[in-house]
């Protein structure tokens, strides 16, 4: 696991196109337009990018907040750049589909080709096994998360894909170096219609999760993306999102725990604010989501999510009356369970599972006192000092 976590973090610093892009925008060298452009070019057509430093090489778990941004700006977006990313703007074509046992869901795949599912079909029904074990997946999701946690149902699609029920394409995203995304497809009032890619075999070397655990997290995960944007068809909450979603897959499969491989993103770089999206942060930053529902409970995400929509503000005071004490409060105790992991994990009082959880990076010691020094510390971040 160790090392899994070491490969990704030297992938993404070293290629974090994403994350580069991120930072040129946040330097106010390039505007939303030129970012949200860049970044979706730095993975679907990277030819074609402004900077070579905006090339996307290394793995992003999910594609949704670079899907998202690109359609929500596409009016603006420059002509070039729009033909490169066409297909964003419309629905991939697969010929064959199957609806899962519930009805609920339509899973398009293909049987020839670079799309290709696998083959097998122990059952000779005609149906992949594969894409039966995806239609499950999507199944099992929506009785979790609608049903037994009290979630929304996405909205419905009109027949887009064939039917009403919600669509999943599989395609070879191994290129794209991720397992999925959802994309946001028509603004119904405050929702948007979406629908979801995802990998066609999930065996990529590149993938940390391969299979059928990746089958069923990824499921869980976009999913729950297709809920937040029932609760909110905009842009802006994209760092929540996928903190929220990676979250949800560990409530689904526990067993799984893919989310590990991006802890060190978030333990190394403490003084990172917790609203940070760069491609790579705000997955190990899903341990907030963690935090959340070990002190205060499960409920309090989805209570998170309801008051996004009842007030459809992107702004951090409107989980004031959400968060127990509020912000202050919760990321003072934050930081003090962010202490204890790894060796220092005490699970009957912290994290349940912090003992895999990496280590927070310590800025200084100080073996004497009084001491002296100076420094600041973001907001929604923190810095550690170890007194001897």
């Amino acid at each position: 696991m160790a090392a899994v976590i070491s490969l990704l973090v030297l992938l993404v610093q070293a290629y974090g196109g994403i994350a580069r892009v991120q930072e040129d925008l946040r330097a106010g060298r390039i505007d939303s337009v030129a970012a949200a452009e860049n970044m979706a070019l730095g993975v679907f057509s990277p030819d074609l990018v402004d900077d070579p430093a905006y090339r996307q090489k290394g793995f992003v778990k999910c594609l949704t907040p670079v899907v998202s941004l690109v359609k929500s700006y596409s009016p603006r977006i420059r002509p070039r750049a729009k033909a490169a990313l066409s297909m964003l703007f419309s629905r991939p074509e697969l010929p064959r589909s199957y609806l899962s046992p519930s009805g609920r869901f339509r899973v398009h795949y293909a049987i020839e080709g670079r799309d290709a599912v696998p083959s097998e079909d122990r059952d000779r029904d005609g149906v992949p096994d594969f894409v039966e074990e995806v239609a499950s997946a999507f199944d099992s999701a929506y009785v979790l998360e609608v049903e037994v946690l009290g979630y929304p149902e996405p909205l419905r699609d009109g027949g887009a894909g064939g039917d009403d029920a919600w669509d999943v394409y599989l395609h070879d995203l191994g290129p794209l170096s991720s397992y999925g995304f959802t994309t946001p497809e028509k603004r119904i009032g405050n929702s948007s219609i979406s629908y979801i890619e995802m990998d066609n075999d999930f065996e990529d070397p590149v993938f940390p999760t391969k299979g059928l655990d990746a089958v069923r997290i990824t499921a869980a995960h976009e999913f729950f993306h297709m809920i937040h944007y029932t609760y909110y068809g905009g842009i802006g909450w994209e760092w929540w999102m996928e903190i929220s979603s990676t979250w949800m897959e560990d409530v689904a499969h526990d067993d799984v725990n893919d989310y590990y491989n991006y802890l060190s993103f978030f333990f190394d770089h403490p003084e990172v604010p917790l609203n940070r999206q760069d491609g790579a942060h705000e997955y190990g930053a899903s341990v907030f989501a963690h935090f959340l529902e070990e002190r205060f409970g499960r409920d309090i995400i989805r209570k998170m999510w309801e008051q996004i929509g009842k007030t459809q503000r992107v702004d951090l005071r409107i989980w004031e009356s959400v968060l127990p004490g509020g912000w202050r409060e919760v990321m003072g105790e934050f930081a003090l369970w962010n202490y204890f992991t790894g060796e220092r994990a005490i699970p009957d009082k912290f994290y349940e599972e912090g003992a895999f959880y990496p280590e927070v990076h310590i800025s200084g010691e100080h073996s004497a006192l009084p001491d002296s020094g100076e420094g600041t510390v973001a907001y929604l971040a923190s810095v550690y000092h170890r007194f001897l």
